[in-house]
């Protein structure tokens, strides 16, 4: 606002009105970096999120007899989407 053009002329001008404005450049580069990651991790619950529910559903699916082999064998499955999946 105006009272920083006031402290810009009293500081040297032309120099600390570069940095400012080179700071708010930089600073505005973090923000949109900081909201694409955001959303980036939003999906990434998402997706985890149905993950979970397919396994649950695969879970439910699994014959007694074969309930001492599902946890090895649903980390192997879950290992094997997380691998697959485009990051």
């Amino acid at each position: 606002g105006p009272g920083l053009s006031g402290g810009a002329a009293v500081l040297g001008g032309g120099v600390f009105s570069e940095n400012v404005m080179e700071l708010q450049r930089h600073l505005q580069f973090v923000e949109e970096e900081a909201e694409l990651l955001r959303r980036s991790l939003i999906e990434m619950e998402e997706q985890n999120k149905l993950l979970m529910n397919e396994i649950n559903r695969y879970k439910s699916e699994l014959p007694p007899t074969t309930s001492s082999l599902s946890s090895s064998s649903l980390m192997s499955l879950t290992d094997g989407l997380l691998n697959d999946s485009p990051a």
